[in-house]
């Protein structure tokens, strides 16, 4: 016999897999999936993204290592990262910029930080509409 799995949620799976290029990460899980895992895992959020074929974005996350156990990436870093994130979401991109500037500066390799600062000072230019979601819309699975 061969089974198959279809669905929603497994087409997200599959989408999140592939943004893992995108985002130079290794695993990517949903909101549903860190919340289940978060008292084991410690977890990075990467940001809302919304997969190809889908017009409403979800919140990713990046698992970094067992809770208890050291951190893949240094927790100064962990700290201006979610700085970023916070203030790329709330419309605060001179601050996203800022926070990203100092993250980059601990791992100036980190492809996440890269890109919100890279948004950052461009609706820092160009202010984004009111309709702003701080959506990454990925346009490749």
């Amino acid at each position: 016999m061969n089974y198959t799995a279809i669905g929603d949620t497994v087409n997200l799976a599959a989408r999140l897999e592939g943004a893992n290029k995108h985002f130079g990460t290794s695993i990517l899980i949903d909101g549903a999936t860190a919340a289940n895992v978060q008292d084991k895992v410690r977890i990075r959020e990467v940001g809302t993204v919304a997969v190809k074929g889908k017009q409403h974005g979800v919140r990713v996350f990046e698992p970094l290592c067992e809770n208890g156990k050291p951190a893949i990436y240094p927790e100064a870093f962990l700290e201006a990262y979610s700085t970023v994130v916070d203030c790329f979401r709330n419309r605060k991109f001179e601050e996203c910029v800022r926070a990203a500037d100092e993250a980059l500066s601990i791992r100036p390799d980190d492809i996440p930080a890269s890109m919100y600062k890279d948004m950052g000072e461009e609706y820092m230019l160009c202010p984004p509409g009111d309709d702003f979601d701080a959506t990454v819309r990925l346009k490749t699975k």
